[in-house]
């Protein structure tokens, strides 16, 4: 459900090249909607992966716009051998991956972070890497949202734990709790 630009994995491939510091490598990310979204659901389409950049952003997993996002993510070779080095370590963390209809969702982005981390390397989200996120209409309903938000609320602060980290009060996890409050 991801169209990526046509240049893509070039720009991946430059970014690489150009930025030795950065281990895992996050795009712009537009959405196209099947339908338009409800009124009052802008604020929460961070869930769904939308994150249109003005500018490039480089810093830790917890940075606020540097994190990784799944769709269109680039690592290098070192950090999914390190990331693969904590799951069999950690085991527990391989639950809090997507399976099946969860969506439940840490171990699928944010542990490519961590992993980068512990590297030393840092995350980055550049505006040159675009991709277009397809959005099917149930994917707008506050039933959907709402459960969304809980489980990257819960699979967030789960791997905090499990990597003996204070990030309870993390910017994301603040705010994901404040949207299944508000909306």
């Amino acid at each position: 459900d991801n169209v990526l630009s046509p240049d893509y994995l070039a720009n991946l491939l430059r970014l690489g090249q150009e930025q030795p510091n950065v281990g895992v490598f996050s795009a712009s990310i537009s959405a196209e909607f099947e339908t338009p979204p409800p009124a009052g659901v802008t604020p929460y389409l961070t869930f769904l992966a939308v994150r249109e950049l003005t500018q490039d952003v480089i810093g830790t997993v917890t940075t606020p716009h540097a994190g990784p996002i799944g769709a269109g993510m680039g690592f290098r070779r070192i950090v999914a051998e390190a990331y693969l080095d904590d799951m069999r370590k950690e085991p527990a963390m391989l639950a809090l991956g997507r399976s099946g209809s969860s969506l439940v969702a840490a171990a699928d982005d944010s542990a490519f972070g961590y992993a980068a981390t512990r590297l030393g390397l840092m995350c980055g989200a550049f505006r040159m890497l675009n991709l277009v996120h397809l959005m099917p209409a149930n994917r707008l309903q506050k039933g959907y949202l709402r459960n969304l938000a809980e489980s990257l609320a819960y699979s967030h602060t789960k791997m905090a734990l499990i990597k003996g980290l204070d990030e309870v009060s993390n910017w994301r996890l603040v705010k994901w709790r404040i949207g299944l409050l508000v909306y």
